[in-house]
């Protein structure tokens, strides 16, 4: 199977559009088993089959591999290092020696070495003064309650790295304490540290929140319902609780009441057709289209015999009727015809029908009533509708109307007489 190609395109304001395999797409993007979703601040690549979660935090410019260590253990290399919970195996170059430095792990481990991607070697202090540094919290409440968890001294010496070589004017110490909360959330402890005086979460637009910890679902609905959510969690900009994202606005989590389903003649299912729309509830639906498979025709009593009465728009319709009943629909020509009709003729040819057939009638004597009783049942249609036709070549005594609506049988069945039988009947 051919692997795509997926190149994440973010602009200044990290709006975000995914190039996959040449075609420019907007987010989430469910394909060929690959889902790319924006979570917060966070782009999160999933392959479920394989167990793999890719992540990139813009604001760090870091990228985060999780991936099932039963699977996966002594099977990677490259800049993610080994997959064996080994830390001194990680700078390894491509012929399996140790690399001397940073600068030369990754220029080893460069996907097109030949091309102009200049690597940096060793980066200039910036002629900053020395300033008050908030590493030491990395010690403190709330970050001590991730302790045994993730061990936060090498956080530490990595925030006092970034504090003394941060721009002027910059605290380098937030990007560190906020990469060990991230560590610490995706290892299932959620860290509330931020604060007015302490790296203030950045300002939500759209009626949007700030969450440290929010749930990352594979379907932005799937919020509603957090238990299906199994991702790890991220930070950003997300709606308010009981709310889910979609197209830039907050939808509320109550279901969306779809409209009542048809009623769909035998031998039809329904089809449900959902149109996603800017709303928060999408455009539903509902079509009568034929089964796949008829219903079988009716199981006759003995004395009763199975008669094809009509044909549906899917399947044919049967009935069971006495011995010698035949009563179905029948077309009154082999072929449509044009139809004359008020000094007008019809503008197609139409095909009529009518109900023909043969149905039971017998009288007998009734020792109940002490008389003779007859039933008598007769060929009438049982369904109907109206359909209507066009007119054209009207003369000029015709009146003004263009078209001509008439009853058309759709079903015939044997139904009581209504026509009242009188007898003489002399005892005898």
């Amino acid at each position: 199977m051919a692997i795509p190609t997926i190149v994440v395109l973010m602009d200044g304001g990290f709006n975000t559009k995914i190039n996959f395999d040449g075609e420019l797409l907007n987010l989430p993007v469910y394909r060929n088993g690959i889902d790319v979703m924006k979570c917060g601040i966070q782009m999160v690549l999933t392959v479920p089959a394989l167990g793999i979660e890719v992540r990139y935090e813009p604001y760090f410019h870091t990228f985060a591999f999780i991936m099932p260590y039963d699977r996966y253990v002594n099977n990677t290399e490259g800049i993610c290092g080994v997959c064996n919970n080994v830390p001194g195996d990680e700078f390894l170059l491509r012929n399996g020696s140790r690399a001397g430095g940073v600068a030369e792990f990754m220029a080893d481990w460069q996907r097109n070495r030949d091309d102009d991607c200049e690597l940096p070697v060793n980066p200039t202090e910036p002629p900053c003064p020395k300033r008050k540094t908030m590493c030491d919290k990395l010690y403190k409440y709330p970050f001590d309650d991730c302790h045994s968890v993730e061990n936060p001294a090498p956080y530490y010496e990595s925030c006092l790295y970034d504090d003394m070589r941060a721009v002027c004017g910059v605290d380098g110490s937030c990007e560190a304490l906020a990469f060990y909360a991230q560590v610490c959330s995706m290892k299932g402890i959620c860290l509330q540290w931020r604060g007015d005086d302490v790296c203030p979460p950045e300002n939500c637009t759209a009626g949007m929140v700030y969450r440290e910890c929010a749930p990352v679902c594979m379907n932005a609905m799937d919020v509603c319902n957090p238990e299906v959510c199994t991702l790890a969690p991220a930070r950003g900009c997300f709606c308010p609780e009981e709310t889910y994202e979609k197209n830039g606005r907050c939808c509320s989590c109550e279901v969306c009441t779809p409209p009542e389903p048809p009623q769909c003649s035998e031998g039809q299912i329904i089809e449900i057709q959902i149109i996603e729309t800017d709303d928060c509830c999408p455009d539903i639906h509902y079509l009568c289209v034929c089964a796949s498979e008829c219903p079988p025709p009716p199981t006759c009593a003995p004395d009763y015999d199975l008669v094809h009465t009509s044909d549906d728009l899917c399947c044919p319709r049967y009935e069971c009727a006495p011995h010698g009943v035949k009563c179905k629909v029948i077309p009154m020509w082999e072929e449509p015809r044009t139809i004359y009709i008020m000094g007008c003729e019809s503008a197609l040819p139409v095909s009529l029908v009518e109900c023909d057939g043969r149905c039971s009638s017998r009288t007998i004597w009734s020792i109940e009533t002490a008389s003779m009783e007859t039933t008598c049942t007769c060929c009438q249609p049982s369904r109907t509708e109206f359909r209507t036709f066009d007119l054209v070549n009207c003369g000029e005594e015709a009146n003004n109307n263009s078209t001509y609506t008439y009853e058309h049988i759709l079903d015939c069945t044997c139904v009581a007489c209504q026509i009242p039988l009188e007898r003489d009947i002399k005892n005898v």
